[in-house]
């Protein structure tokens, strides 16, 4: 979910032009795109991928339970 930040609401839906953050729907984990542009190695961003989809498992068991 593309997101910018406003200091009285938080992290705010937004379009995609004006996005500074992009928000994982189902575990609420926020990344912060200058962040994102800052990796330079697929393996960085490999490693960033399995922790994305491992949170996503964790709260899809949770749920599940």
């Amino acid at each position: 979910m593309p997101c910018i930040y406003d200091f009285k609401k938080g992290f705010v839906e937004t379009e995609l032009y004006s996005m500074e953050f992009i928000k994982q729907k189902n575990t609420g984990i926020v990344l912060d795109l200058r962040e994102l542009g800052k990796i330079h190695w697929l393996k960085d961003f490999k490693e960033l991928c399995a922790y994305l989809e491992e949170m996503d498992l964790n709260v899809k068991q949770r749920d599940v339970v």
